[in-house]
């Protein structure tokens, strides 16, 4: 039985490593489909090394390694996996499962068993996207993913409790973060409800176009709840990839008086403002604070949504839609 595996390999990075040692303790035979110079060409933003050093490279990895492996040129995505009655099973990436699906697809409407996927996760940097050779190569990560130049992260908010969470939430993490705030964006002044704050975050997120590793949107709104209305806090992550994620804060009550002045089109710090007199709710601990006796702060409500909403970040291979 032959295991297969497929990639440029420009850099043997500690991605490639995990795939190599689930191959090594398969015990299986490994065919590597190596990308020809020919099929990458204007396919790679960055300089890649000649096949034949890529070659030379990967046979001194694995010869200590794999006790069988053959490297053959891979001239297109699929190489000959759909129509080979040799192989039995595929080591891939979550970028890189859909090929494997679709290698599948084929197998089946040409009467060949379909082969067994096995899915390696990526291996994060620590600035929470995955390792990859073009990111070595520019010189953006180390090869043991450590995060070399500046996180670029946009924020659109102009409220300053907001921008220090955020800023904080990278940090923590040992980054140095190239941090902006976008101004410019503006959603309208009515609390949202329901599904609209979720909403107004992801577009929070999108409203910048490009220029950013982290592109960051948080928004409060209500939600009606059994016989209580609830204040949540949304966070949606936009990535230079295009990817977003989204994750909410837990809730806490909001009392019936606030919730009627904020249906008639009032946001929350401006009901409590007029009911109580105090202003400037929303800069400090906010509502929360003063409802929890200073036990519980906004800022932190922000921070639970953003961690919330990286966490599909943190195993991507586990939101793989497996087909």
């Amino acid at each position: 039985m032959t295991l297969i595996v497929g990639g440029t390999f420009a850099v043997i990075h500690s991605g490639h490593r995990l795939m190599f040692s689930e191959a090594a303790r398969s015990g299986q035979d490994l065919v590597i489909g190596l990308t020809t110079d020919e099929f990458i060409r204007g396919r790679k933003a960055y300089n890649v090394p000649e096949y034949s050093k890529r070659k030379e490279n990967l046979e001194k990895y694995l010869s200590p390694l794999v006790s069988s492996f053959t490297i053959l040129p891979l001239a297109n995505t699929l190489g000959n996996a759909s129509e080979s009655r040799d192989y039995s099973a595929i080591i891939v990436s979550p970028e890189t499962y859909h090929n494997a699906a679709e290698i599948n697809r084929r197998r089946i409407t040409s009467s060949l068993p379909p082969l067994e996927i096995k899915l390696v996760p990526h291996v994060l940097a620590n600035d929470l996207m995955p390792v990859s050779s073009g990111r070595i190569i520019t010189g953006e990560i180390d090869e043991n993913g450590k995060r070399l130049v500046p996180l670029r992260v946009v924020l659109s908010s102009g409220n300053p409790v907001k921008a220090d969470v955020v800023r904080s939430f990278f940090t923590e993490k040992g980054l140095d973060v190239d941090f902006h705030l976008n101004r410019k964006y503006r959603t309208t002044s009515e609390q949202p409800f329901s599904t609209d704050t979720l909403k107004f975050a992801e577009a929070r997120a999108r409203s910048m176009e490009s220029g950013f590793d982290y592109s960051i949107g948080v928004e409060s709104g209500l939600v009606r709840i059994g016989e209580g209305t609830y204040d949540f806090h949304a966070c949606s992550v936009l990535d230079r990839n295009g990817y977003l994620s989204s994750g909410f804060s837990s809730g806490f009550r909001v009392p019936g008086d606030l919730v009627h002045l904020v249906k008639q089109g009032m946001d929350i710090s401006a009901a409590y403002s007029k009911l109580h007199g105090e202003k400037n709710i929303g800069s400090d601990g906010g509502i929360v604070s003063i409802l929890s006796e200073s036990s519980l702060k906004r800022s932190q409500l922000v921070m639970e949504s953003i961690r919330n909403a990286f966490v599909p970040r943190m195993r991507p291979d586990m939101y793989i839609e497996r087909l």
